[in-house]
């Protein structure tokens, strides 16, 4: 596992999730101004990729910086190695299999779950799906995500459950982006008491927490990083 060089600054503990935790998962969500040392972990040596809303999974191979330019939106890694996905608003979803010691980062935002990023992961763990364990970090939630109705029909599509459509109407709809990603970890057969929400919407929370829809452009990204263990 990769860890953290000498710092001397004061860090923000990460958030972190008490069933990832349990199984031996090093990881965490960084709030405003964070980064992966507040997880514990060394920046330099976290895979990140290049995320562009799809559902695209790759698995860690090599250095962490011949993967920072590929197109993906989740990474499953394994011992020695972590990942992180970046975000402000978008659901990030952390995923651990306590049978194997592999753990996935997952960047879920409204296209990605509508086109099924969270499943590809999944499957790409190649895991006894009622051995995973996963966290669901800060995201934008139900009151302030508002969309369209094409958004709403194509969301409503790719996940039929009870929960996902808070309300609609005026041609707007609020979307519960959380319900939608437990849905389909659900769906994928994680067992629901394995599944933890951590943190709050990103949106209300400016003193916490980054977002897109409330900063625009000058908001700034945080991460949602795990680390692979020892099976």
């Amino acid at each position: 596992m990769p860890s953290v060089p000498g710092d001397t600054v004061t860090r923000t503990p990460a958030l972190t999730s008490a069933l990832l935790s349990r199984a031996g998962f090093v990881h965490g969500f960084t709030t405003r101004g964070g980064d992966a040392r507040d997880a514990g972990l060394d920046p330099g040596a976290v895979y990140t990729v290049h995320q562009v809303h799809g559902s695209t999974v790759l698995v860690a191979s090599g250095p962490p910086d011949a993967l920072r330019t590929e197109q993906a939106d989740a990474l499953v890694v394994g011992e020695g190695q972590a990942a992180a996905v970046r975000v402000a608003d978008c659901v990030p979803v952390l995923v651990g299999d306590a049978a194997t010691g592999r753990a996935a980062a997952i960047h879920a935002g409204w296209r990605g779950v509508a086109s099924g990023v969270v499943p590809a992961a999944v499957a790409a763990m190649r895991a006894r799906p009622a051995g995973l364990v996963a966290a669901i970090g800060p995201c934008i939630e139900a009151c302030c995500f508002e969309v369209g109705g094409e958004v709403a029909e194509q969301l409503a599509f790719a996940v039929p459950a009870p929960g996902v459509l808070v309300r609609s109407g005026g041609g707007k709809a609020w979307i519960d982006l959380v319900a939608a990603v437990r849905a389909q970890l659900e769906a994928c057969g994680v067992p629901p008491a394995s599944i933890e929400r951590v943190g709050g919407c990103t949106k209300c929370h400016p003193e916490l927490y980054e977002s897109f829809r409330r900063d625009g452009a000058k908001s700034g990204r945080m991460l949602g990083v795990i680390a692979g263990r020892a099976a």
